[in-house]
């Protein structure tokens, strides 16, 4: 487990580097607290420079999971960065942002499962993201928050950082993810539908919670 890390709520990260990025830390949950360092969610990280890749070393991240489809990310590709591990595991591009576009976002379950896996697998943080960080990005943190006992209200609040970051939001069609989560038994329980095994996930819970 690494080392406890305490942090207000949606701590801003990569400032001036990235937009709409953010530590997923300092969230109450089931069994104590989600840990700042570990998991983070950002907008496309595309123009990093010698000072963002320092940024990265910094903040111990190891693994970047793109959830963009192959066309986004060979037009405008992650930043490089040495010793960066980058991940595509695509998710559906919402296109109206409806909450079918977010229950589509959520069902497309290899790619969800590969999300998982990564974050499990990973020896260092993980930060991962779409282009904006708001849609694929809030399903994603949704699905893990939810999962480990996070606040529906939380979660909520966690979402709506990125309006405050000048990038919107769609407020009733991640309700429409988090509606579907209670109504099939549980975020948990919809990562084992998926694959994600029991061993994967404790070792996430037990990076990512204190």
């Amino acid at each position: 487990m690494m080392p406890t890390q305490t942090c207000p709520a949606g701590s801003p990260v990569l400032v001036n580097q990235v937009r709409n990025a953010r530590d997923l830390g300092g969230l109450s949950a089931t069994s104590g607290a989600t840990q700042c360092g570990v998991i983070f969610r950002s907008a496309a990280p595309g123009s990093l420079d010698a000072a963002g890749c320092a940024e990265l070393t910094r903040l111990g991240i190891s693994t970047i999971i793109d959830l963009r489809e192959s066309s986004e990310w060979m037009s405008l590709p992650d930043g490089a960065c040495p010793g960066i591990t980058v991940v595509h595991a695509p998710l559906p591009i919402p296109y109206s942002l409806s909450t079918t576009d977010y229950l589509a976002d959520l069902h497309a379950d290899a790619s969800m499962k590969l999300v998982f896996e990564t974050m499990s697998g990973a020896t260092g943080g993980v930060l991962f993201h779409c282009t904006y960080g708001r849609d694929r990005s809030g399903v994603v943190a949704a699905l893990l928050l939810r999962a480990l006992g996070v606040s529906r209200a939380d979660v909520l609040k966690d979402y709506s950082r990125t309006t405050e970051n000048g990038l919107g939001g769609t407020p009733p069609s991640l309700e429409a993810v988090l509606d579907e989560l209670d109504r099939t038994g549980g975020a948990r329980a919809h990562l084992t539908r998926i694959g994600v095994s029991d061993e994967s996930w404790n070792a996430l819970a037990t990076r990512f919670v204190f």
